[in-house]
């Protein structure tokens, strides 16, 4: 009578902790300006062309005084379930807190008014001799909630792992430049949303075998490859990034023509393209002889030359969507058979600006001695 498996008892693990992670400037009284125009980008590209500047009001940059470094708070749950000698199961959750993440704000804006439902600086300043202040603080947050289920099979000659992650990541405006301000600096609000790239689906599978022999070993000297072939191979699929949604205008008349967006629009609504990749490798032993040996492997690399989206045109030009259909700004989340290759809006909004790696072969030979 055959043996049942020996099992193991649930685990249960749950982790609390907090940590001060050190990304930011130290507080600073430092004041960086230049003699530009009203747009701070004109202004400095200028600058960054010829080194110099024309006539106009000052740009400023500066750090709030009481500026700190990050604090991330975490938890985690787990549960673990060894379901046979050869098979375990589990499934985990993350949450993550983190608050004192950078800020930007272009301090020398007087209140707006709205017209039209937009938010309008008509191009207003509180000290006529700058034309933006720009003030870094420590002031934004994220939130992250994370669940993933995954199973593992062991066995002598083969391995397969496979892991499905849901996740959902919540923000505000993160500054990659000190122009990447909230649309309306008196409402920061209203640009909290999916983080920037985030992805809510990924599924990985991994897979690795090792063939058993094909000939016996009296009669394999001169075919030893057929006795020590591997198969390996990979797949991994996320579901679409979010992007930011622009008018490519100043509308809101503040100066910065890098953060308006269509009138109701919210950040980061344009969903793009999943991605999806199946990767495999073949290898073997050519030769094992006398403490020498010779290893052949050939791994391809996107095997279905899938072409993965990364990038897209989400600049429309325009300042409200009442000439064009306004799912477009969703992507695909409202055009589920949108293809990317063709613009769907003015100006190529839609179109896939770039992708990831086509199929690409690798060849290797290892030497062991």
């Amino acid at each position: 009578m055959r043996e049942p498996y020996p099992t193991e008892p649930i685990v249960w693990q749950l982790l609390v902790g907090g940590g001060v992670r050190q990304d930011v400037p130290q507080p600073t009284r430092t004041v960086t300006s230049f003699i530009g125009s009203s747009a701070a980008s004109t202004a400095f590209q200028q600058l960054l062309n010829t080194g110099t500047t024309g006539a106009g009001p000052q740009l400023a940059i500066t750090f709030l005084r009481n500026s700190h470094s990050p604090i991330l708070q975490t938890a985690t749950g787990s549960i673990e379930q060894e379901v046979s000698n050869f098979l375990e199961l589990k499934v985990q959750y993350l949450y993550g807190h983190e608050t004192g993440l950078l800020q930007v704000r272009n301090v020398n804006l007087p209140p707006p008014t709205f017209i039209n439902g937009r938010a309008d600086f008509a191009n207003g300043t509180l000290f006529p001799s700058f034309a933006q202040v720009y003030q870094y603080s420590t002031h934004n947050g994220r939130v992250l909630h994370r669940g993933a289920a995954s199973a593992t099979v062991r066995k002598e000659k083969y391995f397969f792992g496979a892991i499905y992650t849901l996740s959902k990541v919540i923000d505000d405006v993160v500054p990659l430049s000190f122009e990447d301000t909230a649309q309306n600096p008196f409402d920061i609000s209203e640009d909290r949303a999916f983080a920037s790239l985030a992805t809510r689906h990924t599924l990985d599978l991994m897979a690795n075998w090792n063939v058993p022999e094909l000939l016996p070993q009296t009669t394999s000297k001169n075919l030893i490859f057929l006795n020590n072939f591997n198969v390996s191979g990979s797949f991994h699929f996320n579901s679409g990034r979010y992007f930011n949604v622009l008018s490519g205008s100043d509308f809101n008349h503040d100066g910065n023509p890098l953060t308006d967006r269509p009138l109701g629009v919210s950040r980061n609504t344009f969903l793009g393209k999943q991605f999806a990749q199946l990767n495999l490798g073949i290898g073997s032993k050519v030769l094992d002889r006398e403490g020498k040996s010779l290893r052949l492997s050939v791994e391809c690399s996107n095997l279905f030359n899938r072409a993965n989206f990364q990038n897209f045109q989400t600049v429309i030009g325009l300042g409200n969507l009442t000439t064009v259909n306004p799912k477009i700004v969703f992507g695909r989340a409202e055009l589920p058979d949108l293809t990317f290759r063709q613009p769907i809006g003015p100006n190529g909004f839609g179109l896939a600006t770039s992708a990831a790696t086509p199929r690409r072969f690798e060849g290797r030979l290892r030497f062991s001695f």
